[in-house]
């Protein structure tokens, strides 16, 4: 929401173009909440039955279909980003702003599927307490900041405000949270310990992990 305020400083074309890009990437992102929150009540069922057995087939099922799903998004953003930015506006400056937008917002449609569909899964697991500080760590520190600064500094106008929410979104999933890569890497750790044992508490090996993540980066 602040990016598309932000835009209204570069003129209602910049203005007009970022809420057409972020409509259609909204769009997308209402079927990731769909698998997420079809995730989210069978992972659930599966960890309050301590039918562990089945919670790697459920968690690998759910990264494999968002995965494909943003495939597909990001194909059809670069394929097809003008004629789908004729269907909401007939300005051919907008039009063509909107295109060069949709090339970014289809960068951070991967990280940002799994992203939501692990956060899903994680609350199916009852573990939701790293989640809300780290996320809003990498926006607010990143993300808004990186943004003006490219934009107003470096003259990149609102594609600069794109670029800093992919970074704030792909610094959100690399930085030790429950997103992205990392995240994908800690709900199978999860599932294996799940798998193993049942005395072993999800946040108890997410603090441990992000312990760790926090050494490495101290050392670099």
């Amino acid at each position: 929401i602040l990016t598309s305020i932000l835009a209204l400083s570069f003129g209602e074309v910049a203005a007009g173009s970022m809420q057409v890009a972020f409509s259609i990437a909204n769009i997308a992102w209402m079927i990731t909440v769909a698998i997420g929150s079809a995730s989210t009540i069978l992972v659930s069922h599966i960890h309050g039955n301590r039918h562990t057995k089945e919670l790697r087939p459920t968690v690998n099922a759910t990264y494999h279909l968002g995965l494909l799903w943003a495939t597909f998004m990001a194909i059809i953003f670069v394929t097809l980003r003008q004629p789908i930015a004729t269907i909401f506006t007939d300005n051919a400056e907008v039009i063509a702003l909107t295109a060069e937008l949709m090339l970014l917002i289809a960068i951070y449609q991967f990280s940002d599927s799994v992203q939501g569909l692990s956060i899903s899964m994680m609350r199916g697991m009852q573990d939701v307490k790293i989640i809300m500080p780290i996320v809003l760590c990498s926006y607010l520190v990143l993300n808004i900041p990186i943004g003006i600064l490219l934009a107003y500094h470096f003259d990149m106008g609102c594609h600069g405000l794109v670029v800093g929410l992919i970074v704030g979104v792909y610094r959100t999933h690399l930085d030790a949270t429950t997103t992205s890569i990392v995240d994908l890497l800690q709900i199978l750790t999860l599932v294996n310990q799940l798998t193993t044992t049942r005395k072993i508490r999800a946040f108890d090996i997410f603090h441990q992990f992000f312990i760790r993540q926090i050494s490495i980066i101290n050392q670099c």
